[in-house]
């Protein structure tokens, strides 16, 4: 059996030579694939689904060494710059397969026709051999013709070896995803072993799609385990027209959410450095975790971050402490420490719950409002979202709040908002609840 050769010029018709990319953390969980990488300023989680999602994604929040890191960035995909890469490979083996081969010549023009503009797609064609389709003249018109032009071949289905020449010419590209779109009936009698071309796909992020119509021996279930694997589908005949109706979807799934670090500290007590992604949905979660190079606090960040997470234990210490200068100061300092501060001690705002009347000072760079328990403020109505908005102090009495792309809104005084600066007696609107913003004279 003569070996495969693919023309390596795919290239020249889907795009530029690649670059090298930081190794994210990658963890795969009910259908869904989430990645965390970690530069010097900022965690990038990214995540998308490997199948038709029957749970949307509630909240995607991030950590260092369990505390919140500072507000992030929501990019849904693709974002600016980002590209898919992917070959559409057309199994012409086998004469007595005219009609199916013609048949799937029409669903490779489809697969074109539905191509978003992010999406840099290739044809090739495979027997024995696999040979691209590279117009002279780079016309989608003159490529259309020659797959037409393309007679089914009287030779053995290479399916294997086209995979594996396939996934190493996208893995060549400059791409965020990759993909195989392979039109076959499924026979291979190609010598490399599908766990390799499963191995290799998995190394060079190639996810591979099958699109399964009945025809000479093939192991489908094997097929549908090595596109399983590889974050990709295997669609039978049946479901060839459903899926050509919008065939980038899985590719095109999921987001990317940045986490600045400019503000994260790595404390004396911290005995490990360790940046923690979460992701929920419905009653699952998916968590990620890898170390991370944080800048060691300073005196004036230990003492900002002790006064504005752990106040009463300050207060607390500082009462033991002045307890050494007599009895009765201890007494006073007992009696003080008992007491909650009033409200807006060391802070240069405040939010009022108009309907419990309780206070919630903003001692903290923001103040996280949600139906999470981990929140600040916490409402636990079912039209508020998990992680539902954020009052940030961005200047010198100067505040904002920006909503967190929750199903049901944030308002302030009526008026629907995305992100607005806030003004003393402002009121913000969140599920059932009404909360009033107060600046505190300084």
């Amino acid at each position: 059996m003569r070996r495969l050769a693919f023309i390596i010029t795919v290239a020249a018709a889907i795009g530029p030579q690649a670059r090298a990319a930081d190794a994210p953390i990658v963890k795969a969980q009910d259908g869904i694939l989430a990645e965390l990488t970690v530069t010097g300023s900022e965690a990038l989680v990214r995540w998308r689904f490997l199948r038709k999602p029957s749970r949307p994604i509630d909240q995607v929040a991030a950590t260092y060494n369990g505390r919140p890191l500072g507000i992030p960035t929501v990019e849904p995909y693709p974002g600016a710059g980002q590209a898919v890469a992917a070959i559409a490979l057309l199994d012409v083996s086998g004469t007595q397969r005219e009609e199916q081969i013609e048949r799937f010549k029409q669903a490779m023009l489809l697969l074109a026709a539905r191509k978003p503009t992010h999406v840099q797609l290739g044809f090739a064609v495979y027997a024995l051999e696999g040979h691209l389709l590279v117009p002279t003249g780079g016309d989608a018109k003159e490529t259309l013709a020659l797959l037409a032009a393309v007679p089914p071949l009287d030779e053995e289905a290479n399916l294997s070896g086209a995979l594996v020449s396939s996934i190493r010419t996208l893995g060549a590209l400059d791409a965020d995803r990759r993909a195989v779109f392979v039109l076959t009936d499924g026979h291979n009698d190609g010598a490399v072993a599908l766990g390799d071309v499963a191995t290799l796909a998995q190394s060079l992020g190639v996810s591979l799609f099958f699109l399964i119509a009945p025809g000479r021996a093939a192991d489908v279930t094997a097929l549908a385990l090595l596109a399983e694997s590889t974050a990709g589908q295997l669609v039978n005949d049946k479901d060839i027209a459903t899926f050509l109706g919008d065939p980038f979807a899985l590719l095109n799934s999921g987001a990317q959410v940045r986490f600045p670090l400019g503000g994260a500290r790595k404390f004396l007590w911290d005995s490990r450095s360790e940046l923690q992604a979460e992701i929920r949905y419905g009653d699952g979660r998916i968590d990620i975790a890898t170390s991370a190079n944080i800048a060691a606090a300073s005196t004036r960040d230990t003492a900002a971050y002790l006064w504005h997470a752990h106040t009463m234990s300050v207060v607390v210490a500082g009462g033991m402490i002045f307890a050494l200068l007599g009895a009765a100061a201890l007494a006073g300092t007992r009696k003080r420490a008992a007491r909650p501060p009033p409200p807006g001690v060391g802070a240069a705002a405040v939010i009022e719950d108009m309907q419990s009347g309780r206070h919630y000072p903003l001692t903290a760079p923001f103040l996280r409002i949600g139906r999470s328990p981990e929140n600040d403020l916490v409402i636990n109505e079912p039209t508020v979202g998990r992680s539902h908005a954020i009052v940030q102090q961005v200047g010198d009495l100067a505040f904002s709040i920006t909503d967190q792309s929750s199903a049901n809104g944030t308002l302030v005084n009526g008026h629907r908002i995305a992100s607005a600066m806030l003004a003393d007696g402002d009121v913000i609107s969140i599920g059932s609840r009404g909360l009033r913003f107060c600046i505190l004279e300084a």
